[in-house]
């Protein structure tokens, strides 16, 4: 029996632009595209998209806003110029943020079993924290190495290590990916640097990865290469229990 294919043709064209270093996206429950801007301290609203330069921000006065989080009933960034994950839910002014919790250089956000985590950098490491219920930061993830790129020089702010993904169903873990390191991690149950290289490390010999994405068709995990210019695929083996 012959099978039915169904050829499927994009069409590409620019949608928004005349941003300054637009970091992360994300939708909105109510059907907006919101685009974190870097390099202007703005959050825009791209859903109707156009040249943004001079475009209304949705907000701004934010200093280096990145990974953008709907949670609950707020929207969240990450801003590593003010080192604080901040609440713009209501949009506007954000010269005076309102500071859900510090957080040194924050720049990705994640939600796992209904808790928020973020990265953090220092001048000297860089890592995980979770938010705790009562809003206290938990050293979820510590020791990695600190990894400088072309953003730290000029941004002066140290380079974010990694971004994340949750593959849904039978897969329970949260992965990180490490760009500097060219390494992926099972983060799941945190630790320091030296035992996660040791027994959570899942995939290595990647070439600065920007982004990746889990297939729940095929079950693997697609991961985008900037200095490759490769789309990789990894195939889970199992997990293992220990």
């Amino acid at each position: 029996m012959l099978k039915a294919f169904i050829m499927i043709k994009m069409e590409l064209e620019i949608h928004a632009y005349g941003m300054l270093h637009p970091g992360h996206m994300e939708w909105m429950p109510d059907g907006r595209l919101l685009v974190s801007e870097f390099g202007r301290g703005r959050v825009l609203d791209v859903t109707k998209g156009g040249n943004m330069r001079d475009a209304i921000p949705f907000a701004y006065n934010l200093s280096h806003p990145a990974a953008i989080l709907p949670y609950k009933d707020r929207l969240l960034v990450a801003d590593a110029g003010f080192n604080a994950i901040l609440d713009i839910t209501e949009g506007g002014d954000q010269s005076r943020p309102k500071i859900v919790v510090k957080v040194s250089g924050p720049y990705g956000l994640a939600v796992y079993h209904n808790e928020i985590y973020s990265t953090f950098s220092t001048q000297t490491e860089s890592g995980i924290v979770k938010i705790g219920k009562n809003g206290e930061v938990i050293r979820f993830v510590t020791g990695f190495p600190v990894v400088y790129s072309i953003w730290s020089k000029i941004y002066k702010l140290i380079s974010p290590c990694g971004h994340w993904q949750i593959p849904p169903g039978e897969l329970d873990i949260l992965i990180f990916s490490h760009r500097g390191l060219g390494k992926l991690y099972d983060i799941s149950q945190g630790g320091d640097f030296n035992y996660l290289e040791q027994n959570s490390l899942l995939a290595k010999g990647l070439n600065e990865q920007i982004g990746m994405i889990y297939n729940k068709h095929d079950k693997n995990l697609y991961i985008v290469e900037s200095k490759g210019a490769d789309v990789k695929k990894c195939k889970f083996r199992g997990i293992e229990n220990s």
